[in-house]
């Protein structure tokens, strides 16, 4: 995977699960704090397809495609495409969505915040900006998830 097609890479600590409370059933939203950048990390995931639990550390990776040659992705994500295809990263990561970054804000405090929506699913990541300076406007992008303690 070149360099340059990944966004945004850290090991996560998971602080939290459904904080305030579940809202739907098959959704829930986790807190996190990444170990090198120290950006907090909000996150909308399928909790009845991937289950999380707190205090595990999950290896989340932001990126411009899939394909482990960094080959630009179809505007149309179909995962048949890269099913078929090797190396890809869906043989690395346990899961894996395609979204949409929709806001970019400054905050009072010198950080930054970006907002991306998987299908209503919601990411936001706040932190110093030369870490999310990668991240940009109306960006389509994959996040990958995948466990490692």
């Amino acid at each position: 995977m070149t360099q340059r097609n990944i966004l945004f890479e850290d090991n996560i600590q998971i602080l939290s699960i459904d904080k305030e409370g579940k809202v739907f059933d098959k959704v829930s939203r986790l807190e996190a704090r990444a170990d090198d950048t120290e950006c907090k990390i909000l996150l909308d995931f399928n909790s009845e397809i991937y289950p999380i639990s707190k205090n595990s550390v999950y290896s989340i990776m932001i990126t411009k495609s899939l394909a482990s040659d960094g080959s630009p992705s179809p505007n149309n994500f179909s995962y048949d495409i890269y099913n078929k295809k090797s190396n890809s990263l869906l043989d690395k990561f346990d899961y894996v969505m395609n979204g949409k970054i929709f806001k970019y804000s400054e905050e009072a405090d010198g950080k930054v915040s970006v907002y991306a929506s998987f299908g209503g699913l919601l990411l936001g990541i706040t932190g110093d900006p030369s870490h999310l300076n990668n991240l940009g406007m109306d960006e389509r992008i994959y996040l990958l998830l995948k466990k490692i303690e």
